[in-house]
């Protein structure tokens, strides 16, 4: 199904499947579109909660600011978790249910 106005280029497309083993697959060859120079701006997104879509932010807003602030510290987002790592000491935090980045 197709969202959005009518008329629109690139309009969002929703689709639902029976099988949740299906929708893995996708997730996972989903990184096959972005090597190819024909699909380059085609992505595939799962629907999230407004709540999962918070943490996201929040998240990515994090990293950001310490990729600024801390230049020799290597910093990625795994599965809503922020992985540090900085001299050899690797630290994993989290988003509590306040919506503070805590240390796990």
């Amino acid at each position: 199904m197709r969202i959005g106005k009518k008329g629109k280029p690139n309009r969002p497309i929703i689709i639902t499947l029976e099988k949740t083993a299906d929708k893995f697959k996708i997730l996972k060859a989903k990184s096959n579109l972005t090597r190819n120079p024909t699909y380059k701006n085609i992505f595939i997104n799962e629907e999230i909660t407004e709540y999962e879509a918070k943490i996201a932010a929040t998240l990515r807003q994090t990293e950001k600011q310490w990729k600024t602030t801390q230049k020799d510290m290597k910093i990625k987002i795994i599965k809503g978790t922020l992985h540090t790592e900085n001299n050899g000491e690797n630290k994993k935090y989290r988003v509590n249910a306040e919506g503070i980045v805590a240390q796990i």
